[in-house]
């Protein structure tokens, strides 16, 4: 083994077979484990809110969530928050269609546990369950409603599951009939 200077000066480094090695604190190391992202936004407005606010940033984006969740449940089950609550009624019934109905205490719920800052631990992890969950609800209420078709528009999806049900369900309960689907997206739901 051969020994030589450390570039820092001072302590010295050992090579096994000529090739150098490097200390895990060191700045060729950080560098790469970053993935040289100082160029690249990959968060965007949650990357500057980290930056600015520390800690609250989850706060801030926890009360966004319960304010527009509150917001979208008086729109979307009383029709008490003007053209903001019928254009959410709207858009949810056409994307998620009767699923809307649970979409506000879903966006409350998430607000609620960034205040509190508790079960946050694994939010890509809780995020993709709760994805599934959503999306499996929605194909159940499409092929609960009778699996009408995509071509239908928004007036036959919107009772059922919307557009996302709609893609699930319809090939779902067209390859594996009705129970069938149901079974699957049920399993896929818990």
């Amino acid at each position: 083994m051969a020994s030589r200077p450390s570039p820092r000066g001072g302590a010295t480094t050992r090579a096994r077979g000529g090739s150098s090695s490097r200390r895990p604190g060191s700045r060729s190391t950080r560098g790469s484990a970053r993935g040289g992202s100082r160029g690249r936004s990959s968060g965007g407005v949650r990357d500057f809110l980290s930056e600015h606010l520390g800690r609250q940033a989850d706060d801030v984006w926890g009360l966004f969530l319960v304010v527009t969740g509150v917001l979208c449940a008086l729109g979307i089950w009383f029709d008490l928050t003007g053209p903001f609550g019928r254009f959410m009624r709207s858009i949810t019934g056409a994307m998620v269609g009767s699923a809307r109905i649970g979409l506000p205490i879903a966006m409350a719920a998430i607000g609620w546990v960034l205040i509190r800052g508790t079960g946050y631990r694994e939010p890509v992890r809780h995020t993709i369950g709760w994805t599934f969950v959503g999306a499996a609800a929605c194909g159940v209420l499409h092929v609960a409603a009778g699996a009408p078709p995509l071509s239908g528009g928004t007036r036959v999806l919107r009772p059922a599951g919307g557009y996302l049900g709609g893609v699930l369900g319809g090939p779902a309960e067209a390859l594996l009939g009705r129970w069938g689907a149901a079974i699957v997206l049920g399993t896929l739901m818990f």
